[in-house]
């Protein structure tokens, strides 16, 4: 494929003679085949421009799980705009920065979120609104209104350029404040072309579940954007929240032979999931409630690493369920539009992020001299790739400050994670460099610790994060059972018990037994709100 090319070209010449195969399947079970999303798509962009017809025009988009997110992304697209997709798990004052601060110029909002507009929208900005609004505002224009607006005009799509912002996700902000990554074409197509080089079954034949919002890559780009550009229909479950979306797949998982039915699929279409690592820890919880997943034709689990025993237990029950297909763990970031490395089919290490993708180059660093480590010692990771983002949005200073130069005038992408490469080039992700502590004058991280502590036959989920003391870093453990009647005391017998132990700088202050950990919508832990959780139970 062209990476040098507009989201919207590429679409239509991959898609172009297709038009009555499947695109996507909405929440409501709705096929849309390729030539309506294309006439949805045509459609919008016309009536966008009734709207405003010059450069550095950006819409925000603010979607739990719709369909027509393609189609904004598209028709967005078309007309040369720039798409921001916002986190709508964020609080009100959070949504209303980000919609003030990109100076966005009309709005596209779920129906679900029209409450919360007169807040998030002070300045009375256009706003689309998709499904049926309870009441209209003068502002205020319903999708199917939208698709009328320009009586029919049709306009010929913008030109590609090479440095333009096409797109602005978010990053996951997992131990600091998110920032607005803006992406170009080129950046977003060169995601696209790693995944298809995969041997990962991305086939017209198969079904692909979307379990990852928009705002993030993992949703936007190589769930979403992947599947409409190789042909992959994509299922649209909906969920408002993790909980939601998992209680979804569940049903979906249970059903999956009645949805195929519906829908005149052969029986040999596999099921495809693209997820966090949070999502497969609680279906792998629920897998009592599932029978049969000889179905899933792939599993890939990004957002953060897993651990090569809760791997074999989680591919060792699927397997049981006739699934024979393992979950592959894979590693990246929104500022790279997607993964750098990945596990696959032929070539997995579990407890691995796996191999380097293609076009893409990392390394290994000292922490403090920044030179290259040899391979099997941890250091922080480093990255260069084609699917390198453009800029933090107005972020000028963040901007320069992800990246490190050297004296051989090449510059890298510095991740903040902590990681080694075997001697087979599979990388390790043993941490987060802000998830290092200092105790008694030694490095201690965090994230080793939580490693250790989930490995308890106890522990369905654990979070470890340090607040202040009077004379050094307490570290505090947020523990979610999997089983009644457990102490913490148990808990921490058990650890010590086993083979990976906790080591003396390594001793946990605090362990909180909760109902359940706070999470990013892309399904990483939120410490900054179990550091606000432990202050406020001091």
């Amino acid at each position: 494929m062209k990476t040098r090319e507009t989201l919207y070209n590429t679409y239509v010449a991959a898609q172009k003679d297709n038009a009555d195969k499947v695109a996507l399947y909405t929440r409501d079970g709705v096929a849309i085949t390729h030539g309506r999303l294309l006439e949805e798509i045509d459609k919008v962009a016309a009536g966008l421009l009734s709207y405003k017809t010059y450069d550095n025009f950006k819409i925000g988009v603010i979607s739990s799980s719709s369909y027509e997110e393609a189609v904004f992304l598209l028709a967005v697209n078309k007309i040369g705009a720039v798409s921001k997709f916002i986190d709508f798990t964020k609080n009100i004052t959070e949504i209303g920065e980000s919609v003030a601060e990109s100076s966005i110029d009309l709005l596209v909002i779920g129906a679900e979120f029209i409450p919360m507009e007169q807040f998030i929208n002070p300045a009375k900005l256009p706003v689309v609104i998709l499904g049926e609004a309870p009441s209209m505002q003068p502002n205020y224009v319903e999708y199917q209104e939208l698709l009328t607006k320009a009586n029919g005009l049709m306009y010929p799509p913008a030109e590609y350029r090479e440095d333009a912002c096409a797109v602005i996700i978010n990053s996951s902000g997992t131990t600091g404040t998110p920032k607005p990554i803006e992406l170009s074409d080129r950046a977003i197509n060169a995601a696209v072309e790693k995944m298809v080089k995969t041997d990962y079954p991305l086939y017209e034949s198969n079904l692909l579940l979307k379990t990852i919002p928009s705002h993030i890559g993992m949703g936007l780009i190589t769930s979403l954007y992947t599947c409409l550009i190789v042909g992959v229909p994509m299922i649209y479950l909906g969920g408002n929240s993790p909980k939601e979306s998992i209680e979804l797949t569940i049903g979906l998982l249970l059903g999956y032979q009645e949805f195929l039915d519906r829908h005149n699929l052969k029986n040999n279409s596999k099921l495809l999931i693209f997820g966090a690592p949070m999502y497969y820890r609680s279906i792998f919880q629920l897998i009592d409630q599932l029978n049969d997943l000889s179905f899933i034709g792939c599993m890939l689990a990004g957002g953060s690493a897993m651990s090569k025993e809760e791997l074999e237990a989680m591919d060792a029950a699927f397997a049981e369920r006739g699934c024979n297909v393992p979950i592959l763990n894979g590693y990246g970031q929104n500022e790279m539009a997607g993964a750098v490395t990945l596990n696959l089919n032929c070539n997995n290490r579990r407890g691995s992020a796996g191999l380097t993708v293609s076009e893409t180059k990392f390394k290994i660093v000292d922490i403090v001299s920044g030179n290259e480590l040899p391979r099997n010692e941890v250091g922080k990771i480093l990255e260069q790739s084609d699917s390198l983002f453009l800029q933090y949005e107005n972020m000028a200073d963040a901007t320069k400050a992800a990246f490190i130069s050297y004296d051989d005038n090449t510059v890298w992408f510095d991740t903040n994670d902590l990681g080694y490469i075997d001697d087979d080039g599979f990388l390790f992700i043993t941490g987060r460099t802000s998830r290092i502590v200092i105790r008694f004058d030694c490095k201690v991280s965090l994230d080793i610790i939580e490693n250790k502590i989930r490995m308890s036959k106890f522990v369905k989920e654990a979070g470890v994060i340090t607040i202040k003391d009077e004379n050094h870093d307490c570290i505090v453990a947020f523990v979610v059972l999997n089983k009644e009647n457990v102490t913490s005391e148990m808990i921490i017998d058990n650890i010590q018990k086993s083979q990976n132990p906790l080591n003396e700088l390594e001793k946990v202050d605090r362990l909180i037994i909760v109902d359940a950990l706070p999470h990013l919508s892309s399904g990483k832990i939120d410490y900054r709100a179990l550091e606000k959780q432990a202050e406020e139970m001091r």
